[in-house]
């Protein structure tokens, strides 16, 4: 008997996810030949040797960051909070319906500012490169956490609120800036965004 091997292999398109949940997939096929025949790999023709596909394209889409004062999403954030009580953000798809899992977001980036420029200084990271930023100073590490990313068409995370450094009761105001990306999982096309409340 004569044993031949083929590798084939699944490569994923390019994405600029820091994750992705589709594996790459390798197949290995393995042929067995009678002896008493006489094969030649120079004749043999792949009728295809590699397909390179990728239907990434980027677009728009309409996203909403709402806040609420617990774990469970169902009561609004009022205009004030007591510091240090926690904020529960949700940041998801506008006209998408929970149950439809054609989408899944990813919170990028998400920061604080004292003013509503998303530019503004003071500045406070909350979410660097789709995970929880570093904590700072001597602030407890569960200070900022994301609850859900990447997982569904909507992302969470919960801050410990706070009050900013050297100024006064009158200018402590909390604005939270996200930036956004969206996967459509059928077609792979990737969607970019920048939300802010």
């Amino acid at each position: 008997m004569v044993s031949v091997s083929f590798l084939i292999w699944r490569f994923l398109a390019p994405t600029p996810a820091v994750i992705q949940r589709d594996p790459q997939n390798k197949l290995n096929v393995t042929c067995l030949f009678n002896a008493k025949q006489l094969l030649s790999s120079s004749n043999v023709q792949p009728q295809i040797e590699s397909v390179e596909t990728s239907a990434t394209n980027t677009g728009t889409f309409d996203v909403s960051l709402s806040l609420f004062t617990n774990e469970h999403f169902n009561e609004s954030l009022p205009g004030e909070v007591t510091v240090p009580n926690c904020i529960f953000a949700q940041a998801k798809l506008d006209e998408i319906s929970a149950s439809n899992d054609d989408f899944i977001v990813q919170l990028e980036e998400c920061w604080a500012t004292r003013v509503e420029n998303s530019s503004g200084l003071p500045s406070y990271q909350i979410v660097q490169s789709g995970c929880d930023a570093q904590p700072s100073g001597g602030e407890a590490a569960d200070a900022k956490m994301l609850i859900q990313n990447y997982e569904s068409n909507f992302a969470t995370f919960k801050l410990m609120s706070f009050v900013w450094t050297n100024f006064t009761d009158v200018e402590q105001f909390i604005y939270i800036h996200c930036d956004v990306t969206s996967v459509k999982t059928r077609l792979d096309n990737a969607l970019d965004r920048r939300v802010e409340v």
